[in-house]
């Protein structure tokens, strides 16, 4: 926890307004963690009051059970991250044509939002993706999606954020899930001695990579998106350290690689397919922080290092055995990102009448270079591309509890995109690249009618900035006038309402309407690549949740999202984007220990077979029913999970999620 957050915390307990101990998700072993605003507030114990002096009085908690425009989740019991989050209203998956799973965020791709593990961005200069399975499950303790910005820390993207915190377990843990496709396994170890606490994890996965659905024999073609393309086998290792200094901070280390092989869809409806291979794929990350707490100042300082890299091979035939023909190669490539960041917040100010005041100030700044080495063997050529940009986002802003029942968020932010420099020795012609500059503001306040009303809203202009591959992308060649990209804009205004009319009963509705200019596309012209912005496009939706239970073992939880996304400029609807999402958990306790659960998830798929065209094409609809028990015990818990997804077209064009039948096995042992 931010050490601002814990003065509030503090400063709320003592004036009796919250407990220690209000929680979220599964709390057993990834910790206690207290849900005041729209910060990610994990921790890996429960709150010592006696950190900080406590001055404040009279500040009401919110009385929701969770911020508004966040969904919180806790330690997932899942193999994939992203089938975690893709059960979250409003957000989609989807696969990049590098074959990971991708997630979509009311409708905005990863490109527009803000990833981070433990503070750590998770995306690559070159352009901006990395699939959130490339962070393993074992990994993750807690985290949150952020649906809208409230203040100058939360650094969210146009269409959110998402944020993990790491793992904290308990003395021992081991983990082990098996299912129709492969295992996963993970060892996991904890610990606090005096000062010093610790943080250990390994684990594995493999899959025998064949698909769960016989609906179909693909053609050589197609065999784009099937599993079966390579065995996935992988390693991860993920450790931290810790130590207290005295009353006024901690630092922490933290360290962690994971990699894997991984196949990819060839290029289905296009002219020329490849059969392509990622041989190679990891991920290494080093950071180190310093939290501190005085009477007067909190912050933390954080500096970290990134290595994104992975091994591409083109072959001739489906089966992968020979690299003959001219359009055959292997493809390196690596991402590099240095960053820091300095979060800096006031001590509460005491106004009297007017309430409580705090100012707060983030900066930001990171260095990512990219370098590509391609060969390739008909003619026999070498072909080395690098680049490099700095990047600073700074961050001022204010936190105004006006009222007990009201509180007022306000933020500006400036960035940069600093472009140092490129070079292709394919290329006679070299040209420098742009440098941008831009800015924004967000606006929110939360208003609690009574303990069993809140209202939130929020007001932002939040803007992405062009990643180095669409700066390359730009120009149709080399030797034309350069025609700069402009940051992609995003206007946006959201509305939460959340009603807790009984205590076995809670509802939330929220409302969204962004307005986004500059949006940059990517358009191929007599065979050129060329990125371009367009004009004006409007993504707007309606999330609506409600919560029963439970009423003697029985619960019952339904959401649904819906999304309207439009290309104002083309007057058509946007491509790739679901419109409706719906999704019911029916649960049932007999026991203490035991958990029956019903899961039914509805999504439709709006989407073209091929992208250019302006008209889309309705593929239908995807479905998923699951069916689970989990018996939970103090030191031992397991389960048995049965799926089955319905979404054959869907499948067969695009690879995930592979339909069929699916039965996971699970057990977990805490010490």
């Amino acid at each position: 926890m931010k050490p601002s957050r814990v003065f509030l915390c503090a400063a709320l307990a003592s004036a009796g307004l919250i407990m220690p101990g209000q929680a979220f998700g599964d709390t057993s072993s990834a910790g206690t963690v207290l849900i005041l605003d729209d910060e990610d507030t994990a921790s890996a114990k429960v709150l010592e009051l006696d950190i900080v002096e406590v001055h404040a009085k009279g500040i009401a908690a919110q009385p929701s059970s969770k911020p508004l425009f966040a969904q919180t989740f806790g330690r997932p019991q899942a193999l994939s991250i992203n089938d975690l989050l893709e059960s979250t209203p409003n957000v989609y998956g989807d696969v990049s044509s590098k074959g990971t799973r991708q997630v979509i965020v009311r409708g905005f791709e990863m490109r527009q939002l803000s990833v981070r593990f433990a503070g750590i961005p998770l995306d690559t200069g070159y352009d901006g993706m990395t699939g959130l399975d490339a962070i393993p499950a074992n990994w993750i303790g807690a985290g949150q999606i952020r649906f809208a910005d409230a203040g100058p820390t939360d650094a969210t993207g146009m269409g959110g954020g998402i944020e993990f915190t790491p793992i904290a377990p308990s003395l021992l843990e081991a983990a082990l899930e098996i299912n129709l496709t492969g295992a996963v396994g993970a060892l996991m170890h904890g610990m606090q001695h005096g000062p010093w606490s610790w943080v250990a994890t390994a684990g594995g996965n493999y899959s025998e990579g064949f698909r769960l659905s016989r609906s179909f024999t693909p053609t050589a073609q197609e065999d784009g998106g099937l599993r079966d393309a390579s065995d996935k086998r992988g390693v991860n290792a993920f450790g931290s350290l810790s130590r207290k200094l005295g009353n006024w901070g901690e630092w922490k280390f933290l360290a962690g690689h994971t990699q894997a092989p991984r196949g990819v869809p060839t290029g289905i409806d296009t002219e020329n397919y490849r059969y392509w291979r990622f041989t190679k794929w990891h991920i290494t990350l080093v950071s180190t922080e310093l939290s501190f707490a005085s009477r007067c100042l909190f912050g933390q300082a954080q500096v970290w290092f990134v290595n994104q890299g992975n091994t591409l091979r083109a072959f001739d035939n489906a089966d992968r055995s020979t690299q003959t023909l001219p359009a055959a190669s292997t493809s390196v490539w690596r991402d590099d990102d240095y960053g820091f960041q300095i979060d800096l917040s006031t001590m509460t100010w005491d106004l009297g009448a007017a309430g409580f005041l705090d100012a707060q100030l983030r900066t930001e700044m990171r260095y990512q270079q990219h370098e590509a080495v391609t060969d390739t063997f008909h003619p026999v050529t070498n072909t080395v591309a690098d680049s490099s940009r700095l990047m600073f986002d700074i961050r001022p802003g204010v936190t105004w509890q006006l009222r007990h029942n009201l509180r007022l968020f306000a933020s500006g932010h400036a960035t940069g995109n600093v472009e140092l420099g490129s070079h292709n020795n394919a290329k006679t012609t070299e040209f420098r690249m742009q440098s941008l500059y831009n800015g924004g503001f967000s606006f929110g306040t939360d208003y609690a009618f009574s303990p069993k009303l809140g209202f939130g809203l929020r007001v932002a202009r939040r803007l992405r900035m062009p990643t180095l591959k669409e700066q390359f992308d730009r120009l149709p060649n080399s030797a034309s006038v350069q025609i700069p990209l402009n940051a992609e804009v995003s206007w946006n205004v959201s509305g939460e309402i959340r009603w807790r009319p009984f205590s076995k009963m809670s509802l939330s509705v929220t409302g969204y309407n962004h307005e986004v200019r500059d949006i940059i596309a990517i358009r191929t012209i007599d065979g050129i690549r060329q990125a371009y912005n367009i004009a004006e496009a409007r993504l707007a939706g309606l999330d609506t949740t409600l919560l029963l239970g439970s009423w003697y073992g029985l619960s019952l939880e339904t959401a649904y999202g819906y999304l309207y996304a439009y290309d104002l400029s083309a007057d058509h609807v946007l491509n790739d984007r679901p419109a409706h999402n719906l999704r019911a958990i029916l649960s049932y306790s007999p026991l203490p220990s035991l958990t029956l659960s019903l899961t039914g998830q509805y999504e439709s798929k709006r989407r073209t077979e091929v992208q250019r065209l302006s008209n889309p094409v309705w593929l239908g609809a995807i479905f998923l029913l699951d069916a689970e028990v989990a018996w939970q015990h103090e030191s031992f818990s397991a389960y048995i999970r049965a799926s089955n997804l319905l979404d054959y077209n869907y499948a067969r064009t695009f690879g995930y999620p592979e339909p069929g039948f699916n039965l996971t096995v699970g057990a977990r042992i805490h010490l």
